[in-house]
């Protein structure tokens, strides 16, 4: 159940993760540009990096960033919802990272 103290909690994880969000999709536009001018080689590694992003997206929406009812859950589980966003928002920006270097 959330409490009005738990409010300003979710809403700033909300707005953590919606600025993670856009930094995200600034950095994955800039490469895609560079990628079409780019290397061939860096294909693959591409395509997998756009799997998981289609999936970070997919997932984001479908939840309709409402973190706070999943921070509720995950409290309630002993779990922290922030962790594997976490875990998966570094597996991408690692990618893309990978690949600025490459390029």
């Amino acid at each position: 159940m959330t409490t009005k103290k738990d409010a300003p909690e979710a809403k700033e994880a909300e707005s953590r993760f919606s600025a993670l969000l856009a930094e995200m999709k600034q950095e994955r536009d800039e490469l895609q540009v560079k990628m079409k001018l780019g290397e061939n080689e860096l294909k693959d590694e591409w395509e997998h990096l756009e799997d998981k992003w289609r999936d970070l997206n997919r997932k984001a929406h479908a939840a309709g960033v409402k973190l706070h009812a999943a921070a509720d859950a995950a409290k309630e589980a002993g779990a922290s919802i922030d962790t594997a966003w976490d875990l998966l928002l570094d597996e991408i920006k690692a990618g893309y990272k990978n690949i600025r270097e490459k390029l």
